[in-house]
């Protein structure tokens, strides 16, 4: 069972928004060594450009049409949880980029950074 399943899909979606919707970095904040490429910056010393961002979700969602289950989302705490059966459930808008610089490897960002954020708790802890 996942210890903070929360914070790792804020992480995740902040990590795709990031990347392929970042501001450029500051001027003087990365050394310019010619045609040299240069490395990625981490997910810290990025950060979203909202001109260039939407959110594609509804305000109000239906969230389990077995329970009629409706929500209203809150834009600062935009996190929802909500137990389905035997599986706890958690929704998080994503932030779509309107003109992305980059596409490729957006999956594989989502997918590590969610992991990175993950802590595996042990069964007799999950059971308290």
């Amino acid at each position: 069972m996942w210890e903070d399943p929360k914070t790792a899909l804020v992480q995740s979606a902040l990590m795709s928004s990031k990347v392929a919707c970042g501001k450029p970095p500051a001027p003087g904040s990365t050394s310019d060594d010619g045609d040299k490429p240069k490395p990625m910056r981490t997910s810290a010393e990025m950060e979203v450009d909202p001109e260039r961002i939407e959110i594609l979700l509804a305000r109000q969602q239906l969230l389990s049409k077995r329970q009629d289950l409706k929500v209203e989302l809150d834009p600062f705490s935009p996190v929802v949880t909500w137990q389905e059966a035997d599986f706890q459930c958690h929704l998080v808008p994503m932030l779509a980029c309107k003109k992305p610089d980059h596409t490729a490897g957006l999956g594989d960002n989502i997918s590590g950074t969610g992991v990175a954020y993950h802590r595996i708790q042990k069964k007799s802890e999950a059971n308290n």
